[in-house]
């Protein structure tokens, strides 16, 4: 089978042609770069293994690509770009691996983009960068994870985002989808969609001339408290196995709980701020008997130590010995005992006399 498909310019016999070729075939890679003529470009019930970069870029005169009951195994960045034709319609079909940024790159659809039924492993950011002219349908499909900006989309027509299941929804998913519609009259229709995990802000849209209408969010998990969620009177949530209207579980349910957790934080504030005090007085205490000790011992001259007397060889004491018949001093050494000689001490008034006679006159 030729790669490449020349089929002229007869829209009708391109469509017939096409569909004989490209129903229920298993594609490999190096059959997936199209150039030609063609009209309409229609896959059904194919199994792509990969397509690459560039593939529907030389085609010429193509009005419209149709995808459906298709599985994708692997596609490039930029597989679908610098495309100007009418429509994009997906249906049926899966995306088993994730899809890359600017894998749909610069195109730009006269009429419509159409999203039914479509599974998306891991739709990143930037994956759908697309002016449309007209209308945008993104209906019953699932997002096992959609970052943020997935969809970059210039639209003029209104949106309508139904039925879909998002898994993982990250921040600001949908929030690149606006509107260039100089009136502001196009509308943005956000209804009966389901998400089970999510990020702060991820319900957010690019309400700049758009008429955003959101009803029936279902969260597929328990009502929360602690969340701050835009559209809370839109948003069904769980509580007690059944689904309950969000604002109403904040008014009911998130009462008790939140004065029990403000009473918690108060507690937790008064005993951090005794312990603060109490250290704070003890570190107090602590520098002001510092202070005092050091003004106490200011000048004072340090303590002497008191020598020891020298150890004779043999281990033992000198000592001085005082006989009481006639208080003479003796004192012992190692090996005999020495008479100490005594000078007496006399009185230091005559000591003063001496020095500074008293003169009296006569």
């Amino acid at each position: 089978m030729d790669t490449q498909h020349d089929t002229g310019r007869n829209g009708l016999n391109n469509k017939c042609l096409l569909s004989r070729l490209l129903r229920g075939r298993h594609l490999t890679r190096s059959l997936l770069i199209f150039a030609g003529s063609v009209n309409v470009l229609s896959f059904s019930n194919v199994y792509f293994t990969m397509i690459k970069s560039y593939a529907f870029t030389n085609l010429e005169n193509l009005e419209k690509i149709h995808l459906s009951d298709c599985a994708i195994e692997s596609v490039e960045i930029q597989a679908f770009k610098k495309i100007d034709m009418d429509s994009l319609i997906i249906e049926n079909t899966k995306f088993l691996s994730p899809t890359p940024s600017r894998t749909f790159f610069e195109l730009s659809l006269r009429r419509e983009l159409k999203l039914f039924n479509v599974y998306f492993e891991h739709l990143m950011s930037l994956s759908f960068m697309i002016h449309v002219m007209n209308t945008v349908k993104i209906e019953s499909s699932y997002f096992k994870i959609i970052e943020g900006d997935a969809f970059h989309l210039k639209v003029k027509g209104n949106v309508f985002i139904e039925d879909n299941y998002f898994n993982d929804m990250r921040y600001g998913a949908l929030y690149g989808i606006a509107s260039q519609d100089e009136y502001g009259d196009s509308e943005l229709l956000f209804e009966n969609n389901t998400i089970h995990t999510y990020e702060d802000n991820a319900i957010k849209f690019n309400t700049t001339r758009f008429k955003v209408r959101v009803t029936d969010i279902v969260f597929n998990t328990k009502c929360p408290c602690t969340a701050h969620l835009p559209y809370a009177d839109k948003i069904l949530c769980e509580h007690s196995n059944q689904l309950v209207k969000y604002n109403h579980f904040l008014a009911h349910q998130c009462k008790v709980s939140v004065s029990s957790a403000l009473q918690v934080y108060s507690l937790v504030i008064v005993i951090t701020l005794v312990l603060c005090l109490a250290l704070g007085v003890y570190a107090y205490k602590k520098a002001y008997h510092q202070y005092c000790y050091r003004l106490l011992n200011i000048g004072a001259t340090k303590k002497r130590k008191l020598k020891k007397p020298k150890m004779m060889k043999n281990g033992v004491k000198p000592t001085i010995i005082v006989l009481p018949y006639n208080n003479d001093v003796y004192r012992e050494t190692e090996y005999h005992v020495l008479p100490e000689k005594l000078l007496p001490l006399h009185p230091i008034e005559n000591e003063m006399l001496k020095l500074h006679p008293i003169q009296t006159d006569m």
